[in-house]
């Protein structure tokens, strides 16, 4: 599990003294600890381990908002907050399992693309209307792929 790596991680920190990825590392455990003891997993009808599946899922939330926050904060010209927000988006993404290129998930989108426009007959466009369809497909052979890479190629395709 992510977690137990995270201790001997901020062990490893505390010794060297690298105060910007201990705080990092102790951001992402903080994280990790809400939402393993959010009630849905303290539900003694529904009893459910937080697994290293979980664990990656806040993960991903925590790469968004942070990316996200790093953009507001450029476009306000707070240099100094993203210089602090940088290095814990780094420590966050090197806990992350590699991405899905953008490349290869549009190369698959594609092809769902062209059978769908084929399996529905002559002349038929793809709309929004099967994004769901399409969705489903591209995510079951690349889970990890950006639904909005996705969505982008359809609405340039519609």
């Amino acid at each position: 599990m992510i977690l137990k790596e995270i201790d001997a991680l901020i062990h490893e920190a505390m010794s060297a003294k690298d105060n910007k990825r201990l705080d990092a590392l102790r951001l992402i455990k903080s994280e990790l600890m809400k939402r393993s003891q959010d009630k849905e997993f303290h539900n003694p009808s529904k009893p459910k381990d937080f697994t290293e599946k979980d664990e990656i899922a806040v993960l991903k939330k925590m790469k968004s908002s942070m990316t996200e926050s790093i953009a507001m904060y450029e476009k306000a010209g707070r240099s100094d907050l993203v210089e602090v927000e940088k290095p814990r988006l780094a420590v966050v993404e090197s806990f992350l399992p590699e991405e899905t290129s953008p490349e290869i998930v549009a190369e698959e989108t594609k092809k769902v693309i062209a059978e769908i426009e084929a399996s529905k007959g002559d002349g038929y466009k793809v709309s929004m209307r099967d994004m769901k369809d399409l969705m489903s497909k591209v995510k079951a052979k690349y889970p990890d792929a950006d639904g909005k890479t996705i969505s982008d190629i359809v609405r340039s395709n519609a």
